[in-house]
């Protein structure tokens, strides 16, 4: 959770990585396919934080098709939204993703 002007600054700058990567500039992450992603969650803080821990988890494993992936994440008390802005290759933003949509099931 962040207050002010460090909101403000991280908003910012995650403006500017995605603007580089659809501009074709700076990418962090490499191979053939690449894919970058906006997930905002509408949730408490609580929740949001599940839904970070759940994408370190996956960062984090040893996993040989991950291949180089980036991740950001910022909650927005105003709005009640946790952002989740992702990079890497589509096979592992398709489980990242699942493994987040399979988490938050009611």
């Amino acid at each position: 959770m962040f207050i002010g002007g460090k909101l403000a600054e991280l908003k910012t700058e995650a403006k500017e990585d995605i603007q580089a990567f659809l501009q074709g500039k700076d990418s962090e992450v490499d191979g053939k396919f690449q894919v970058c992603t906006v997930l905002d969650c509408y949730v408490d803080t609580t929740e949001a934080v599940k839904i970070s821990e759940i994408m370190m988890r996956h960062m984090n494993e040893p996993n040989p098709n991950r291949g180089k992936a980036k991740f950001q994440y910022f909650y927005d008390d105003k709005d009640k939204k946790g952002r989740y802005i992702i990079w890497g290759n589509p096979a592992f933003m398709g489980t990242l993703l699942s493994a987040v949509g399979e988490s938050v099931k009611h």
